[in-house]
């Protein structure tokens, strides 16, 4: 049953010279314009339905890597308990969704991954850090040729032990 917690975003759009507070359950998306200050109800378009029915989960609250107009947040595949980016188009008012990058033990909400959508050099990217350990490593992914699965590159990797 999918969680019902909204997410949310805040973002300017660049088209609408205008800042936008997006909030998004699975059953409805909210969009409030800073110019008029109200919200109103974002018409669903049938992609937009069927990403996030796919989708199931937000697993975070605010949304993060603005980039290419778009807000960012990491979902969940409910079926198939795989991870994945949900972008919200500020200009289209559309969802879509991104896979992320190959990894091995990438998959579901309780993964010991830790999956975060962030911006290097104007690109989406996301650092994928291990949750439970304390010897651990952080990789960079950036996503080269934006919208092109296939264009994730790990760009930097991180040893996070620490020397007592």
């Amino acid at each position: 049953m999918p969680l019902e917690s909204p997410s949310y975003g805040f973002a300017f759009d660049s088209k609408a010279n205008d800042y936008k507070l997006v909030r998004v359950t699975v059953q409805k998306t909210e969009l409030l314009r800073l110019k008029s200050n109200s919200w109103r109800s974002v018409l669903m378009t049938d992609h937009s339905t069927s990403v996030m029915k796919e989708v199931g989960i937000l697993v975070d609250v605010w949304s993060s890597a603005v980039t290419k107009n778009a807000l960012r947040w990491i979902g969940l595949r409910s079926r198939v308990n795989k991870k994945v980016i949900v972008a919200f188009d500020l200009v289209n008012e559309e969802f879509r969704e991104i896979k992320i990058p190959d990894h091995p033990n990438s998959g579901g909400l309780f993964c010991t991954k830790h999956h975060h959508c962030c911006v290097f050099q104007d690109c989406l990217s996301m650092t994928i850090s291990d949750r439970f350990c304390f010897d651990s490593k952080i990789e960079v992914w950036v996503m080269k040729e934006y919208g092109v699965e296939g264009s994730w590159t790990k760009q930097y990797s991180f040893s996070t032990s620490m020397s007592l």
